[in-house]
């Protein structure tokens, strides 16, 4: 009877052991979860830094081209009322 308490035990005790195995295995591994969310927010960071210099540059030369465009408008109806008050 006892032999019979002693492999109860014991395969209570295993069926213990393999079921925190197995909770160990499944559980992540925080360090490794952590690094890599730090990497992937870091490259994040990078590509908006990235795209932000690119809007300001963009934003900067339409700012400049719609300034010659208007600069050219400007020159161009000037010419023409100086044209149109010579012919009157």
């Amino acid at each position: 009877m006892t032999l019979v308490y002693i492999l109860l035990a014991l395969i209570i005790l295993g069926l213990v052991m393999i079921l925190w195995f197995i909770s160990q295995a499944k559980k992540p591994n925080d360090d490794k979860t952590l690094a890599d969310i730090k990497y992937r927010i870091e490259g994040f960071n990078a590509e908006v830094a990235r795209v932000e210099a690119a809007v300001k540059n963009e934003m900067m030369v339409n700012r400049q081209e719609a300034n010659v465009a208007a600069k050219n408008t400007r020159e161009e109806l000037s010419g023409s009322f100086k044209q149109f008050s010579g012919l009157i």
